[in-house]
């Protein structure tokens, strides 16, 4: 999914707001030529490098696929699917065989494989393709030393659970067979040493510098840019209010009031998808900030209202909430209020029900600061109890400390009476919000058939 990027002109510092897969072609205020890609490329790449030392293995990938798709020729785009695909956290371990041996070589050779097309204008990567399969065979060879050693030490305890006719002899026999294979393995690991030892180097050698890798080309023709595109106004500027000039040749939408623009994209094509994308996603702050471009274009649009509101109270769904905080339900209340402020009449009553829900939460968290202090001070008054300590003369009755268990105890019982009584009311508003939120689940599935139904 597109991400939602803000840049600022490094020459004028205009601000414009777009997709990360839509292209733009110069600062709509002053010229400036941009390559948005080159742009964020160092921003991606140092993302995906602290993913991948995290060893956020998926997340790493996404970045450097990103960046890959960008341009299939990127070298850092190109070696990172391959540290990602064998799970290194580092590409300073491919010159290391001793730590490159214990991470996931078959599939880092199979990727190297699958991009060996675009790796070709490289030598770094026909030296790691050698060192990849030299540590297979390397790590074969200490796996096959291991499996010796553990079979001898095997034998030797075979050997004194046994009686033989001469133990000596057999216990010769052993250690000569031992002797033999350990020699000729760790002749073999020696020479591989000392091969990997020579690639690793060359490796290091051809590794290319930051001017030799083939990055995004900056280099953009200005006769490109038709100068005289056409424009027209019909979408208000969230920032300021001001009416935005669409230039749909270049793809932008211009505010003239306060010095942003917008890519076209968050408008039309499928901005509801990608809002939706990024709600599924738990990415909250992504999809408020869609439903808002969707909301400039269309004020009462029902699904961006909504949207906003899930988004606010970080719901993919409308749900019965179990953390809640005064913060959390002033902030959703306020959304909602914003959102019944614009909507349609025919869609009031769906945001008057998530009013009465925010109310309801407001209640529950009023009982719930009743309830906190006497928590507390039923803990404290248990631990007294448990930890009685009264001098009192031995030839009577320990009369005071009995009075003082029952004296606790009488108040525990008070505190526990009250509690009780708030917790029944807390509860009461606790199925009140399950059954508004059962109102809106039901409001929400007869929008969808209804939507499927004008939609067919």
């Amino acid at each position: 999914m597109a991400k939602l990027i803000s840049y600022v002109c490094t020459r004028c510092g205009g601000v414009l707001n777009i997709d990360s897969d839509q292209k733009i072609l110069d600062c709509p205020f002053c010229g400036t030529m941009v390559n948005l890609v080159e742009y964020h490329r160092k921003d991606i790449l140092s993302q995906a490098e602290l993913c991948l030392k995290r060893m956020e293995y998926k997340s790493a990938y996404e970045r450097y696929k990103e960046l890959y798709d960008k341009n299939p020729k990127s070298f850092e785009a190109l070696l990172g699917l391959v540290l990602c695909a064998g799970k290194i956290p580092d590409k300073k371990d491919l010159v290391y065989p001793k730590k490159l041996i214990r991470h996931d070589l078959d599939k880092a050779r199979a990727v190297l494989a699958q991009h060996a097309e675009d790796c070709s204008g490289y030598e770094y990567f026909e030296h790691l393709g050698t060192v990849l399969n030299l540590c297979v065979e390397y790590r074969k060879l200490i796996e096959e030393r291991d499996y010796n050693a553990d079979l001898t030490r095997t034998r030797l305890r075979n050997l004194a659970n046994k009686q033989y006719g001469n133990p000596d002899l057999a216990l010769k026999g052993i250690a000569s067979c031992d002797r033999q294979n350990a020699d000729l393995l760790n002749q073999n690991i020696k020479e591989l040493e000392r091969e990997l030892r020579l690639n690793c180097a060359k490796l290091k050698m051809t590794e290319p510098k930051p001017e030799e890798q083939v990055v995004y080309s900056s280099s953009i023709n200005k006769a490109d840019v038709n100068p005289d595109a056409e424009s027209i106004s019909n979408i208000n500027c969230i920032k300021c209010g001001g009416q935005l000039l669409i230039d749909a040749k270049r793809s932008l939408c211009e505010c003239g009031f306060c010095g942003v623009a917008y890519g076209t994209s968050l408008f039309w094509g499928e901005p509801n998808k990608k809002a939706k994308e990024a709600l599924v996603k738990q990415e909250f702050s992504e999809a408020y900030q869609r439903y808002s471009y969707m909301l400039m274009l269309d004020p009462h649009n029902f699904e961006a209202l909504r949207g906003s509101v899930l988004s606010s109270a970080k719901w993919s769904c409308i749900k019965v909430e179990d953390d809640i905080s005064n913060f959390w339900v002033n902030n959703l209340r306020s959304r909602i209020e914003c959102a019944l402020e614009k909507a349609l009449d025919s869609d009031k009553p769906y945001f008057e029900e998530l009013i009465e829900m925010a109310d309801t939460y407001r209640l529950i968290l009023t009982e719930d600061n009743k309830l906190k202090p006497l928590e507390r001070q039923r803990k404290d008054l248990l631990y007294r109890r448990d930890h009685i300590v009264v001098d009192y003369n031995p030839g009577e009755e320990n009369k005071p400390a009995l009075y003082a268990h029952k004296t606790i105890s009488d108040s525990i019982a008070d505190i526990e009476k009250q509690i009780d009584k708030i917790t029944i009311d807390r509860n009461k508003y606790v199925d009140k919000v399950r059954e508004i939120c059962r109102r809106i689940q039901e409001m929400d599935r007869q929008w969808m058939a209804g939507k499927t139904q004008n939609k067919y």
